[in-house]
C-alpha cells in the first residue's frame, strides 16, 4: 500500500513538475547577455585536493555559462568539455579565463580566495579583474527548488559584475 501511495504521489505531480519546468525555462529566457567588458571566456571548476576539477558544458551550470550567457571555454580547455577533468595548478594557470564560475561550498570558498592571492595566480584575468562567481555545488543537482535558488543567485551575481 505504501509503495502504491508513493508511486501515486509521483504520478500525480506531473502537472506540478511541468509548471516548474515552464517557469524555470521562462526565467532562463530572461537571462541578459553579459556586457563584453566582462570578457568572453569562462571556466567552471572546483578546487579539490590540490587539483582544479573542470566543469563540463552539459550540466546545468555549464549550459547556463556557455549557452545562456554565451561565454566560451578557453580554447585549450575545450578538450575537457565533458567535465570532471583534474588539472594541476600549473596547467590551470596556463589556461587563463576572463571569468571564473567556482562551485565551492561556503566553507571551502575562503581558502580558494586566499590561494588566489598568491603571485602565481595574479596574471589570470578573472582574478586580476575580480570576476569570480561562486555558485555553491550544494545547490546544484539536489532537486528543482535548490537549482532554482542557485540560478537566482547566479543571475544576481552576474548583474553585480556588470555594474
Amino acid at each position: 500500500m505504501n509503495t502504491l501511495r508513493t508511486m501515486g504521489d509521483i504520478v500525480n505531480r506531473k502537472t506540478e513538475a511541468e509548471a516548474w519546468i515552464a517557469k524555470f525555462e521562462e526565467k532562463l529566457q530572461r537571462i541578459p547577455r553579459p556586457d563584453r567588458r566582462v570578457g568572453t571566456t569562462a571556466t567552471s571548476f572546483i578546487f579539490y585536493e590540490g587539483e582544479f576539477l573542470i566543469g563540463g558544458t552539459d550540466g546545468t551550470l555549464g549550459k547556463l555559462i556557455y549557452e545562456d550567457y554565451g561565454f566560451e571555454m578557453p580554447k585549450n580547455l575545450k578538450k575537457f568539455k565533458d567535465g570532471d577533468t583534474g588539472l594541476s595548478i600549473e596547467a590551470f594557470v596556463a589556461e587563463p579565463a576572463d571569468n571564473f564560475f567556482t562551485q565551492m561550498t561556503e566553507a571551502e570558498l575562503p581558502g580558494l580566495l586566499e590561494r588566489f592571492k598568491e603571485p602565481l595566480y595574479q596574471g589570470i584575468p578573472a582574478i586580476k579583474n575580480n570576476r569570480i562567481i561562486n555558485v555553491s555545488r550544494e545547490n546544484w543537482n539536489y532537486g528543482p527548488y535548490l537549482v532554482d535558488k542557485a540560478v537566482d543567485d547566479l543571475i544576481a551575481q552576474m548583474k553585480n559584475l556588470q555594474l
